[in-house]
């Protein structure tokens, strides 16, 4: 089997990492964790890890937009204790 090289410019694959899903199912997510794996790599942990929580704070904005900040409040608070119990069973 032959092995390919391909240059993806740093945009091109930080917006991969970051947004994912060109499509759906596990070969987009295959793509994507593999595109964060590769900034890594080349030392762009950083920027990507900043871009990640930007895009998260926006969703997390979207959600406060449309579902309103009671209920994004409450499943923020959900979350924290499903976070809390996900660390405990680890341990």
């Amino acid at each position: 089997m032959a092995k390919l090289t391909v240059e993806i410019p740093e945009a091109y694959l930080m917006q991969i990492a970051v947004y994912g899903k060109m499509g759906t199912g596990e070969l987009a997510d295959i793509i994507q964790t593999w595109a964060q794996n590769e900034l890594r790599k080349a030392g762009l942990g950083e920027k990507f890890k900043e871009k990640q929580i930007k895009h998260l704070n926006q969703l997390h904005q979207s959600l406060r937009n449309v579902l309103g900040d009671e209920i994004v409040l409450q499943m923020d608070s959900k979350i924290a204790k499903a976070a809390v119990l996900i660390k405990q069973a680890k341990l």
